[in-house]
């Protein structure tokens, strides 16, 4: 492997350091880690996530993906470290379009990289970035605390990244798209965070979660195992956008099975349930629901998919759930 060139690592640096002064020690050519003060701060929230699929959004998904599970633990993202692995040869322009997506998206999250690693890996074919997210947090949320009779809420749409990624990365694959699908879609970039939710919701739900990988079947199912309890969840409650079915339904993937940063997942006791529907629909609007509940402490839990009108059990999941958009690219 062969790091990238002085120069055009400098100017790297330029333009994704923010300056915290918490970063006593930060991003800076032969500095081997980054330090920071973290005096008085009671809780440190850390989490990281590679981004391998998608490539015209992966500077935006390299920030957004890790701070969105950081702020479902409780936590304000707060510092970054990202590892950036490009193809060899790599042109310089798109390297620099990478570094803007991440600055940019650090940015309005408030976000300050504070170290990582760059390179070329001559066996990619693709870059690849690896993100470390760390936040603070004073009331952290653990998902052994979920009980029976505790309501599942979705806010936003489910499968808002596998349409994006679709769109950006697969254009090929939509020619007899309308173009106003594609460009309605291309406007949900702006709610793949779901970190201004989780801080308005955060003091009155038990846990969260963000649905990445294998959708809300896979997250619902997470749910499920760490808190080992059954979940059932109700099919027809659970609302699709109609730009991103048929984006969906174009390249013969379930949007409740692919890629779904951008909504949010909260499991809320039903005396606070109001209160957080209240909260997300100034937000989401009408786009917030209750889809399920949860049942039984068990050893092997499951997730039941419901029918409610025909009172029937659609599917029942025991076990992970392969992402369908990743199938694809």
């Amino acid at each position: 492997m062969v790091k990238l060139r002085g120069d055009l690592l400098k100017n790297v640096i330029s333009i994704v350091h923010r300056g915290d002064l918490r970063c006593i020690v930060g991003p800076r050519i032969g500095e081997d880690a980054a330090v920071i003060d973290v005096s008085g701060l009671k809780n440190i929230v850390i989490h990281t996530d590679p981004i391998t699929g998608a490539e015209n959004m992966i500077g935006r998904l390299s920030v957004i993906v890790p701070s969105n599970d950081v702020a479902c633990e409780g936590g304000d993202p707060r510092w970054i470290s990202i590892t950036m692995l490009f193809p060899e040869s790599y042109p310089d322009s798109k390297i620099m379009m990478i570094c803007n997506q991440i600055r940019e998206e650090c940015n309005k999250l408030g976000i300050d990289i504070v170290g990582g690693h760059s390179e070329y890996a001559p066996s990619l074919t693709r870059p690849i970035i690896v993100s470390t997210c760390i936040g603070t947090c004073t009331r952290p949320l653990d998902k052994r605390k979920i009980r029976e009779g505790n309501l599942i809420v979705l806010a936003r749409s489910p499968g808002i990244e596998a349409s994006l990624i679709i769109v950006t990365d697969m254009r090929e694959k939509l020619h007899n798209i309308d173009q106003r699908i594609i460009e309605k879609v291309l406007s949900f970039k702006d709610e793949l965070s779901i970190v201004s939710l989780a801080r308005k919701i955060r003091d009155h739900v038990v846990a969260m979660h963000d649905p990445t990988e294998g959708g809300i079947f896979q997250a619902v199912y997470e749910l499920a195992r760490a808190s080992m309890r059954n979940i059932e969840i109700w099919l027809s409650n659970i609302k699709v956008r109609d730009e991103i079915k048929k984006i969906c339904e174009t390249v013969g993937i379930d949007p409740l099975r692919s890629l779904s940063s951008g909504c949010l997942l909260a499991i809320v006791e039903k005396k606070n349930v109001d209160i957080v529907i209240d909260a997300l629909s100034r937000d989401v609007g009408d786009e917030v629901s209750i889809i399920g509940v949860v049942r039984d402490l068990c050893r092997e839990p499951r997730l039941y998919v419901l029918d409610r009108e025909q009172g029937s059990v659609v599917l029942t999941i025991s076990e992970d759930v392969p992402d369908q958009v990743m199938s694809i690219l």
